[in-house]
C-alpha cells in the first residue's frame, strides 16, 4: 500500500491596506525543494520565507551562487531599460532607494523557490518583498495562469525596470513607483509602508512513501 500525502496551498487575505483601491491584500506562498522527498510551502515575503527555511536548515541557500555571479556580470554590461511607458513615480508614500534596492534584490537572488499566485477570484495585491519598510506589491485582475516554475521572474524583471525608471534621474534618497502592464492585468507597486513579518507557518509534503 502506497500513502500520498499532498498539502493544498492557500493565500490568507492580511492586514495590511491593499495599495489599489478595491483590491484585498494577501500574503504570498512560496515552494522551496528541500530535497527530492521534501516540498517545503512557505508564507509571507521572500524574507519571511528565507527566515523560515533558515530556522529548518540553517544552511539553506536561496540562490546558486555561480549563477547569481554569473548574472550580475552579465546585468553589468547589459544597457539599461528605457524608461517604462506610463509609469508613475515619487508619490507619497515614499521609502529609502536603498531599501527597495534591498528588496528587489532579495526577489532577483532566489531563484530556488517557486511562487504560487493565490488563485482566488477578483482584484488581489501579493506582498511579495519588504526591507525596512519598503514594500513591494504584485496587484492583479484575472491574471492568466503559467505552467511553468519561473514564470514569476518576469514580474521581478518588471519591478527591477521599474526601480531604474525611477532612480535614474537625479538619484533621489528616497522614490516609489507604480507601473501597469498593458490592460492593466498586472500593476507593480514599491512605496514606503511599514514591514510585518508573517508568523511562522511552514507546511511540507512528502511525494510518496511506502508503508506495509
Amino acid at each position: 500500500m502506497r500513502v500520498y500525502y499532498s498539502l493544498i496551498l492557500a493565500a490568507s487575505v492580511i492586514c495590511s491596506k491593499a495599495p489599489i483601491k478595491g483590491f484585498t491584500a494577501r500574503e504570498a506562498v512560496w515552494k522551496a525543494d528541500m530535497d527530492p522527498a521534501n516540498s517545503f510551502v512557505l508564507h509571507g515575503t521572500i524574507q519571511d520565507a528565507k527566515a523560515q527555511l533558515l530556522s529548518v536548515n540553517p544552511s539553506w541557500v536561496l540562490s546558486d551562487t555561480k549563477e547569481e555571479a554569473k548574472k550580475e556580470d552579465t546585468e553589468e554590461t547589459t544597457p539599461r531599460p528605457a524608461q517604462l511607458s506610463g509609469h508613475v513615480c515619487n508619490a507619497i508614500p515614499t521609502a529609502r532607494t536603498t531599501a527597495v534596492e534591498q528588496a528587489v534584490k532579495d526577489l532577483e537572488n532566489s531563484s530556488r523557490l517557486q511562487l504560487a499566485f493565490p488563485t482566488n477570484s477578483g482584484d488581489d495585491c501579493v506582498n511579495v518583498s519588504c526591507v525596512n519598510d519598503a514594500r513591494v506589491w504584485w496587484c492583479y485582475s484575472n491574471l492568466p495562469a503559467f505552467h511553468w516554475p519561473d514564470s514569476w521572474r518576469f514580474f521581478v524583471q518588471l519591478t527591477r525596470e521599474l526601480l531604474i525608471a525611477c532612480s535614474d534621474v537625479d538619484h533621489p534618497s528616497f522614490i516609489s513607483g507604480q507601473y501597469s502592464t498593458s490592460g492593466g492585468h498586472f500593476t507593480v507597486i514599491m512605496h514606503g509602508e511599514q514591514c510585518e513579518s508573517m508568523p511562522d507557518r511552514i507546511g511540507w509534503r512528502i511525494p510518496r512513501m511506502a508503508s506495509s
